[in-house]
């Protein structure tokens, strides 16, 4: 059944049932729908026409396949199944590519997708305007899983096959996959010629594995208009793939041997979030591996190739040059027109106007490390021939990758007396929260835990009452990832930390005493899927003690706490006996890293009890 409508703009829309008993070759889809824009009506209903001429084409050979079984067996009924499929997936590759080039605002949709302002991995499926694209390749196993899927449905019409044909069909199925997941790829970072040289491969290998499959059947009206061009940004790696392409012959194909990093950087996901635990992280570090995900689809897109098996130290190279040229990108309303609004691999030459400060070589470095991480993870997991051109470059970006903790600077005593000196600590003037109507005690607590424990932000701004263990008369917090808005970064993060006696003197047990198990220390602070509790804290901190103290040019901000406790021990050359216990971080001391998993917690109170900020806080009244 057709409906072809006139919305109110005057805009023209063609939609198409589909019969019940095929709508599984179209992956479910229930309709077909397609915008004709603002034409006549005759053009309306000629449009309209010739596309219910290729739908019904397509259907009939569906329905031909479905029908086939009761009048024929072997050969001919799998060549029949293979061809009803293969023409559904040429159709959808061809409406796609003339939906993606012919619609200027799927192109920014894709555009803002594929540049990182959507944080999940190959969300098409979840943008209704980007879901013909989706349907290209809509699983998320590899071609390989994907035509064994596709064997197990038609196994049993081959049973009276030869081998030699069975043999031949498993690899004409994984070669179409292959295809159809380039084919995606294509047309996600609008590479139209490579989408066109895909196509015909896609026609070649549909037209040797099937007579039903007519040479030109669903390529006419594609061919009588050439693909567009690419709308990208030439890098050394894509003249690189334009001069192989030169060397290729008339009717260039695809390799078969192609894989998209993408496609590992899920699996990547998968296997972290089945190994530590699907629903929460056992060892604290799914944000971690997201970043890992996240910065090497970052490189790959700089260098502009996605096939792994086509990385090499060239491109590393390339990527190296690139990020050390990255800008430094904050989402302000001007950065969001001027740099979120393209893709990322554009930005570097967006910011030779722009003049925005570049990434640092320690930033640089983790990007060339988090990258090679996943290489590494690839090669030892799946058998494929690709190198890691990766390992050992982050070397070149200056010196060894540092953790982000290793680029903040300690708080100076006069930057603690200024912090201490504010109202919040002096006269409790602490503001309630504007929807919740509770007042924000993270603003007095939270700074005064850090400086007087070493603990973590997000570690602090996630504790529960129930985290506030007493035993033995010794009152320490219990840190762990028990609950699922509760993570840690690491093993060693787990750990008892002893409430110092100076946040008991200041009122800590009292405010923690009226609270139930469950109930968060801070309610004011909003959860943040990226950066837990600590997110909205973070940005309030900032905010205010810049007034007071600088935390932009010296890499001073709130976890300069830390730094500022461990700092205790460093001035008094006892760096290594500082139990690793209390501050969960390795240091590569054979004393600091064995020492402190051992110490008991009356041990650990006592050196808790040798950090002395007596001075700095002599201002801050007990919160009563």
């Amino acid at each position: 059944m057709r409906y072809l409508t006139q919305s109110s703009n005057h805009s023209w829309t063609f939609r198409f049932q589909f019969p019940r008993r095929v709508r599984d070759y179209f992956y479910g889809q229930f309709e077909y729908k397609y915008s004709l824009g603002k034409v006549t009506p005759r053009e309306a209903r000629s449009k309209a026409l010739e596309l219910e001429k290729r739908l019904v084409d397509v259907i009939w050979g569906v329905e031909d396949a479905i029908d086939r079984p009761s009048s024929c067996e072997g050969i001919e009924l799998v060549t029949c199944q293979l061809a009803a499929r293969m023409k559904v997936d040429m159709f959808l590759a061809v409406d796609a590519y003339k939906r993606v080039s012919a619609s200027p605002k799927l192109q920014g949709a894709l555009r803002r997708l594929m540049s990182g302002e959507n944080k999940q991995i190959l969300s098409l499926s979840a943008s209704r305007d980007l879901q013909c694209i989706h349907k290209l390749y809509p699983s998320t196993t590899s071609p390989d899983t994907r035509a064994q899927q596709m064997w197990a449905l038609i196994y049993d019409e081959c049973l009276t096959c030869q081998e030699s044909y069975k043999n031949k069909v498993k690899k004409t199925l994984v070669r179409h996959y292959k295809l159809m997941l380039e084919a995606r790829n294509s047309l996600e970072y609008f590479d139209f010629s490579r989408f066109s040289r895909v196509l015909k491969a896609l026609r070649k290998n549909a037209v040797e594995s099937s007579t039903e499959v007519a040479p030109d059947e669903c390529f006419e009206e594609f061919e009588q208009h050439p693909p567009l061009k690419n709308i990208a940004v030439d890098t050394p790696a894509d003249i690189a793939t334009s001069k192989a392409h030169e060397r290729e012959s008339n009717t260039p194909t695809v390799s078969a041997s192609e894989v998209d990093i993408r496609w590992y950087c899920e699996q990547y996901q998968t296997h972290r979030n089945n190994k530590l635990g699907v629903r929460k992280n056992s060892e604290g570090v799914a944000l971690e591996a997201q970043k890992t995900i996240e910065m090497c689809l970052l490189v790959h897109e700089l260098i502009g190739v996605h096939d792994i098996t086509q990385i090499n130290v060239t491109h590393a190279d390339h990527a190296l040059s690139q990020l050390r040229q990255f800008p430094k990108v904050s989402k302000s309303k001007i950065n969001n027109k001027r740099f979120h609004a393209f893709p990322k691999h554009q930005w570097v030459k967006i910011n030779q106007d722009a003049g925005l400060e570049v990434i640092s070589e320690s930033t640089v470095g983790r990007y060339i490390e988090k990258t090679s991480t996943i290489y590494s993870w690839i090669r030892d997991n799946f058998p494929i021939q690709s190198i890691n051109p990766f390992c050992g470059l982050a070397s070149k970006s200056g010196g060894p990758v540092l953790d982000e903790e290793d680029n903040v600077a300690s708080f100076s005593k006069n930057d603690l007396v200024k912090i201490f000196s504010q109202p919040i600590f002096t006269e409790h003037k602490i503001k309630r929260h504007y929807t919740k109507r509770i007042p924000k005690y993270s603003q007095y607590w939270m700074p005064l835990i850090a400086l007087l424990s070493g603990m973590r932000p997000n570690e602090i701004a996630q504790l529960k009452r129930k985290d506030c263990v007493l035993r033995d008369d010794i009152l320490f917090f219990q840190l762990s990832n028990q609950d699922e808005d509760q993570s840690l970064k690491n093993k060693r993060a787990r750990r008892a930390v002893p409430v110092h006696s100076k946040l008991i003197e200041l009122g800590f047990e009292r405010f923690i005493e009226p609270l139930a198990s469950g109930e968060r220390l801070f309610p004011e602070l909003s959860y943040s899927k990226k950066e837990g509790y600590y997110k909205s804290f973070g940005e309030w901190f900032k905010r205010y003690f810049s007034n007071y103290i600088d935390l932009t040019g010296e890499g001073k901000r709130f976890y300069s706490f830390r730094h500022t406790f461990i700092d205790q021990f460093k001035q008094r050359g006892s760096i290594a006996a500082v139990p690793a216990s209390i501050v969960g971080h390795k240091n590569g001391s054979i004393t600091y890293d064995t020492y402190g998993s051992k110490a008991d917690l009356a041990t650990l109170r006592n050196y808790i009890e040798t950090v002395k900020f007596d001075e700095v806080l002599k201002k801050v009244k007990p919160l009563k």
